[in-house]
């Protein structure tokens, strides 16, 4: 048996060829290929979990890394969108996308509410 390896770009392929020979020295080979590919999404970590916030103790965006299985770099892009009304969420979004086009997306949703009364100025 002999035995071959090629990287491409989302894993690699293995090529084995196995040859048999009789006592005649007559001989035959078949060659098999197999192929072995990235489709594992990457992990991110950090992304906190759902929280309800006062309008002025609304948390700074968490900073979330990312690992692969197959890819060292990967960048996680943040996303951020804001509703309207009272209460109002804000949804944070992170992606991380490895070199294989695998993605992983989580959110984190904030429950933005506003508890304090408004306060009223005398007139002068």
């Amino acid at each position: 048996i002999s035995s071959e390896e090629v990287q491409n770009t989302c894993g690699y392929t293995i090529f084995k060829k196995w040859t048999a020979t009789d006592v005649c020295g007559n001989s035959n080979s078949v060659t098999q290929a197999i192929t072995i590919v990235d489709i594992t999404k990457p992990e991110l970590t950090g992304v906190p979990e759902n929280q309800i916030a006062a309008c002025d103790d609304i948390p700074a965006p968490a900073i979330v890394t990312a690992t692969d299985n197959c890819s060292a770099d990967i960048i996680v892009e943040f996303a951020e969108v804001m509703g309207t009304g009272c209460p109002y969420t804000i949804t944070r979004t992170w992606r991380a996308t490895d070199n294989c086009g695998n993605s992983k997306v989580e959110s984190q949703i904030i429950t933005v509410i506003d508890d304090i009364d408004p306060v009223i100025a005398a007139p002068d």
